[in-house]
């Protein structure tokens, strides 16, 4: 946190194991005194050949797009015939999403979305994840962590790489500028 206030850092990112699902999340780190708050990055993966289908809840997940009561938008999601890939202000003053896109639950619930925030292009597959999570890799048969830097465009992606999965070699993926 100092490092990145001092301009020794421009971004913090763990990569870490010892689960056997794989996840993109974030944490943002309150001030301390003069030093403002951080946000930090983690890319979490296990590398172990085993399936660990659960629910494991974690609020610092990264989400593909999020509403005001902390719900990730179920996208695409189809609101009177058309698709949409992102929130939408159709029928509403303000943009919003489905959180639960059909009759899963009981009915479909919808929230208001957040202003798009420094994750423009989160990518996902939706494939092997656990429940709506997007960036929650739990059921591939094995899940790698992966960070590639470009040095020239000053940005960074975070990945959860499923090398077993022919049709979806990266689970989900984020960039964002260092």
């Amino acid at each position: 946190q100092k490092s990145i206030a001092d301009g020794n850092a421009l971004q913090v990112i763990f990569i870490s194991g010892d689960q056997h699902w794989a996840e993109i999340s974030f944490k943002d780190i309150p001030s301390i005194g003069d030093i403002p708050t951080v946000r930090v990055h983690e890319v979490t993966a296990s590398g172990i050949d085993q399936r660990w289908n659960q629910i494991i809840p974690n609020p610092n997940r990264l989400k593909l797009r999020e509403t005001d009561s902390g719900s990730e938008c179920a996208l695409p999601f189809t609101y009177k015939g058309v698709v949409y890939d992102d929130c939408t202000t159709v029928d509403h003053h303000t943009p919003w999403c489905y959180t639960v896109p059909d009759d899963t639950f009981g009915g479909r619930s919808w929230g208001n979305c957040l202003p798009a925030s420094m994750y423009s292009n989160i990518v996902s597959s939706k494939k092997n994840i656990c429940g709506d999570d997007a960036s929650h890799v739990c059921t591939a048969q094995a899940n790698f962590g992966g960070i590639s830097v470009d040095w020239e465009e000053q940005s960074v992606t975070l990945s959860i790489l499923t090398p077993h999965d022919e049709s979806a070699p990266v689970a989900a993926s984020v960039s964002f500028a260092l």
